[in-house]
């Protein structure tokens, strides 16, 4: 399995960005909410019964090396991360170049209900997190019961430890760069081993909640289960009035509109339209270790969101929210 000690459950914050003088940030392009390729992959929903996860290598580099592996050969590292202790489970595949994998997650981790879902590219012999941008996938739900289809790509994060001269060391085979650029055994979002995480989310637009519509908030905390994170969220109506509310939450949680703010259910406007829209804005404001009372101010609590839509009780769709500006550091242990 892995060379370096399994991760574990929980994202742990870093509180100073580092500062190693040989791995200079990067400065990434950030005119998409979410590049479509990454190094890391995050997926906020995952149900297990119901749920096909397919992950894509688009490295299509098939030389053959010394070690009889072909260039863009790596291991895809899956940590299934579960709704109710946050407790993880591991699974590992492998991928050559162009390669894809499809797994029915109730088949991949058998008992795992709900939760979310993190992929890491590795390097094939040693088990280590290397920089290959060129993962990506998409997460299926296929509910017959209800005819409810959800598909939603996964959210990428690009490395830069090749950007910033691979201090780390190279694998030697394939001479990937390895990520661990400060060899802490974590992933650490920094914009120097991965990029940084949003600090606002921007749902753009949600219908006015009906009998008919149903919309979900899914949200995930980096921190794992020992913190609380309070969201500040700011709702608004179809007369641009907005409505603030406070939402509080440990590990992974789902949220229906109307537990946000009851302003959901009637979002005002021209009475004559046959429905009305509002849009809703996100920003985490602290979180608190519950057993050791930490306080972890804004600038370091990262979260990730996506929105579930029931539609007249059976069309199903679901929303990856935009993001903007960036959390200090967070790492992912």
């Amino acid at each position: 399995m892995r060379g370096l000690p399994q991760l574990k459950t929980i994202f742990l914050i870093a509180m100073t960005v580092l500062c190693i003088p040989a791995a200079a940030q990067v400065d990434f392009d950030t005119t998409l909410s979410h590049p479509i390729t990454g190094s890391v992959l995050a997926f906020p929903y995952i149900e297990g019964a119901i749920n096909l996860i397919s992950i894509t290598n688009t490295n299509q580099d098939r030389t053959v090396l010394s070690n009889n592996l072909m260039t863009g050969t790596i291991r895809v590292h899956y940590q299934y991360v579960g709704s109710e202790t946050c407790s993880v489970h591991d699974r590992v595949e492998v991928l050559t170049p162009g390669d894809i994998t499809t797994v029915l997650v109730s088949d991949h981790v058998p008992g795992f209900t709900k939760g979310w879902l993190y992929v890491v590219a590795e390097d094939f012999e040693t088990g280590r997190p290397i920089d290959f941008d060129y993962l990506t996938g998409d997460a299926l739900w296929i509910d017959p019961t209800i005819n409810r289809l959800h598909d939603v790509p996964g959210i990428a994060f690009r490395s830069g430890a090749e950007e910033s001269g691979a201090p780390a060391g190279r694998s030697t085979g394939n001479t990937w760069a390895f990520t661990d650029i400060d060899s802490d055994g974590k992933l650490d979002f920094n914009d120097i081993e991965y990029e940084r995480m949003p600090q606002i989310h921007y749902l753009p637009t949600f219908f006015e909640q009906s009998g008919s519509i149903l919309d979900e908030l899914v949200l995930v905390s980096p921190l794992g289960r020992d913190y609380e994170v309070i969201v500040n969220s700011l709702m608004f109506n179809n007369d641009e009035d907005s409505f603030s509310a406070n939402i509080r939450f440990t590990c992974w949680d789902v949220i229906k509109f109307e537990d946000i703010s009851m302003i959901s259910k009637n979002l005002g406007g021209n009475p004559a339209k046959s429905f009305e829209t509002g849009w809703l804005r996100l920003v985490p404001d602290h979180a608190i270790n519950a057993v050791t009372g930490q306080f972890v101010t804004s600038s370091n609590v990262a979260i990730l969101t996506m929105v579930k839509r029931t539609y007249f009780g059976s069309l199903g769709m679901a929303t990856l929210l935009a993001g903007s500006g960036e959390v200090s550091a967070v790492d992912l242990d």
